[in-house]
């Protein structure tokens, strides 16, 4: 059985390298033309983790509890992706806003040096 995975970061492979550690049956992972051990770090950092990646795991006793398992870290990453990108988009339209006060801030600063060069005539 497959399945895909998505490896974002540095504590997302050394996680995913200690969750199937764990599992006695063998567990490979897939990127093209390349198959490379899941339980190996190195293995997986000379895989293009930019893109999904496919999990092959051989039949063993706790195959099915592996595989549960990943796909709720799967979930909980996502979660956390979408969280992030949430505050991302509040902290943009905050910018934003501050941006638009301080324009509106300089445009009174400049209007005031127009008066006040006409005092100075």
């Amino acid at each position: 059985m497959s399945t895909n995975i998505l490896l974002n970061s540095i504590n997302d492979v050394k996680t995913f390298v200690n969750t199937v550690s764990k599992c006695s049956c063998d567990v490979d992972l897939v990127s093209g033309r390349y198959i490379v051990d899941a339980k190996s770090i190195m293995g997986i950092f000379s895989l293009d983790l930019s893109k999904p990646i496919e999990i092959r795991v051989s039949d063993g006793a706790d195959k099915e509890k592996l595989l549960e398992k990943i796909g709720k870290d799967q979930q909980e990453l996502g979660e956390a992706v979408h969280d992030i990108s949430g505050n991302m988009q509040i902290i943009t339209e905050s910018s934003a806003n501050v941006s638009y006060e301080a324009k509106e801030v300089m445009d009174s600063i400049s209007n005031l040096q127009v008066t006040t060069d006409r005092f100075n005539v």
